[in-house]
């Protein structure tokens, strides 16, 4: 009965490192469909502020042209909404990003991250050290 024991641990520490894995991974997809929208985001930014200075400058040669200034307005609140986007993107990709010890002393943050993480730490707590590292 004991090496039916061990297979039945075996099975449910397999199961649960695969779980874990495809939690980080799932983790490392969203992040990275996050920084694909933040990106593009950034990008639009910058379009809409090159076309509000060539606005502006075009409003100086013919300063009362109310379709000019409306568009400057609709610019302006446009740069302003996508401003708010990309802090949004931002603080969606850093909350993702739990403090660990070695991310306050400096380190990368992507440094010993799994290994760092109290799920993975409670699967492999009660494997030898040389049966972790397999």
């Amino acid at each position: 009965t004991s090496t039916n024991e061990k297979r039945a641990h075996s099975s449910t520490d397999i199961h649960q490192m695969r779980s874990f894995l495809d939690d980080k991974i799932a983790e490392i997809s969203r992040k990275e469909i996050a920084a694909d929208k933040l990106a593009h985001e950034w990008e639009d930014h910058l379009e809409l502020t090159t076309r509000k200075e060539q606005v502006v400058a075009e409003s100086r040669s013919r300063r009362n042209d109310s379709a000019l200034v409306d568009e400057i307005e609709a610019l302006d609140f446009q740069i302003k909404y996508k401003e708010s986007r990309i802090r949004q993107l931002a603080n969606r990709l850093g909350s993702r990003c739990p403090l660990s010890a070695s991310t306050r002393n400096g380190q990368n943050f992507l440094q010993d991250t799994l290994v760092d993480d109290r799920k993975f730490k409670s699967i492999t707590s009660n494997l030898t050290p040389f049966a972790a590292s397999q």
